[in-house]
């Protein structure tokens, strides 16, 4: 039995070995943007202040948002409003959004001044996104990141096994639990990667489990299914760039539509305690308007957003999506995104979704450094005089 358990503990080590060098590079990028990414909501918060807040004047009223949308048009050449976001504090500015080509124009809604665009923050953050989900690569790179996520979680799986120890005494486990400082060359490596994936391993865990889902349809309908609901219908492509460059954004026929502030007001009514109201108008003729309306926050369900969508010439209701009336499979995959994003558990989240991807880093690159020294230095000293022993081969891998 234990003959069997040691072969197959080898056979493991090189199998785990080889998963982590050929995926290791777009980990490590995937782990790079996430840690960028983390606390994105805080960033954005603090660099674009100065067009995210306004002073409220005394006995002012917000001005229509027909009056703010034509000012922005005038900022942005050749584009029409694509949506709009209005927040329920009363020194919030008003977002006017043109699209992918026009970005979004903040304005102040008591005096109609035009405070800004996005910032360049921004866009690099959206940048990382971009790279983060699809290497920046479109469908072919969601393929090969959605096969790199799925590579991780093996090897946190794996590795959670390769780095159990055979003797549950202090000194075996010491060894792989706690830093030690001392430590230099292959044994640092091979010390920081065992106790970085052990402590880590909750949250890549989470982030692994979680990409998967988001990565593959089939992980989509499985979590539905898990939960006893109906999983989604698969979602439409979007219409490709027609010749000349020009998007169906770009060409759809103006139409006939109600005033922004009347499908504005018959949404907010949906909601007494909404934080924020988020537009998006139909591009295409008899196409409804879309509102995601942002409730207050309710810890007892991530990002609680309720969606109503009205006809965009009359402004009378079409469909009402209140987040309460949410299958649980819904609900569940709803947890999925804000639990990869650290977002579901507020700042604490973030954090732990930020050492998260941190340890992440580090595993690729103690894992590529004990491969280097492995294949290439094999005439190196393994461990320096009065060190911890050498372990079985099958023992050096680990998450």
């Amino acid at each position: 039995m234990g003959g069997g358990l040691s072969v197959f503990r080898k056979i493991l080590f090189w199998v785990h070995l080889g998963a982590g060098l050929s995926a290791g590079l777009v980990v490590l990028v995937m782990a790079l943007t996430g840690m960028t990414m983390a606390f994105e909501p805080q960033i954005l918060e603090a660099v674009e202040r100065n067009v995210r807040k306004v002073e409220v004047p005394e006995g002012a009223s917000r001005m229509n948002l027909d009056e703010l949308a034509v000012i922005a048009a005038g900022t942005v050449k050749h584009a029409r409003p694509a949506g709009f976001t209005v927040r329920s504090e009363a020194d919030r500015s008003v977002v006017i959004n043109f699209g992918k080509n026009g970005g979004a124009v903040y304005m102040n809604p008591y005096t109609g001044a035009v405070l800004g665009g996005e910032s360049r923050t921004h866009d690099f953050l959206h940048q990382a996104e971009d790279i983060h989900r699809r290497l920046a690569w479109k469908d072919k790179g969601k393929a090969v990141t959605g096969a790199a996520n799925t590579v991780m979680l093996f090897l946190v799986i794996s590795g959670l096994y390769l780095w159990w120890p055979r003797n549950w005494h202090w000194n075996s486990l010491k060894a792989v639990l706690l830093f030690n400082p001392r430590l230099e060359g292959k044994q640092r490596d091979w010390n920081w990667h065992n106790a970085i994936g052990f402590w880590c391993l909750p949250m890549l865990l989470v982030t692994t489990l979680s990409g998967l889902i988001m990565s593959y349809s089939w992980a989509n309908t499985l979590l539905f299914r898990l939960a006893g609901s109906d999983p989604p219908p698969p979602q439409k492509r979007e219409a490709a760039a027609e010749p000349g460059g020009k998007s169906a954004e770009q060409t759809a026929p103006e139409a006939a539509r109600a005033p922004l502030e009347i499908l504005f007001s018959n949404a907010a009514r949906k909601s007494a305690g909404w934080q924020s109201i988020s537009f998006r108008l139909p591009q295409k003729p008899g196409a409804p308007a879309t509102a995601l309306i942002l409730e207050r926050p309710n810890f007892g369900y991530p990002k609680a957003r309720s969606q109503v969508s009205l006809n965009a010439v009359t402004g009378d209701e079409v469909k009402w999506e209140p987040y309460t009336s949410h299958s649980r499979g819904r609900v569940w995959r709803a947890w999925a995104r804000y639990l990869h994003t650290g977002e579901a558990l507020a700042f604490p989240g973030q954090l732990l979704a930020f050492v998260g991807a941190a340890g992440a880093v580090m595993l690729v690159w103690t894992g590529f450094a004990m491969s280097w020294r492995r294949f290439f230095k094999k005439g190196e000293n393994r461990f320096k005089a009065g060190s911890q022993p050498v372990l079985a081969e099958g023992e050096k891998a680990c998450v």
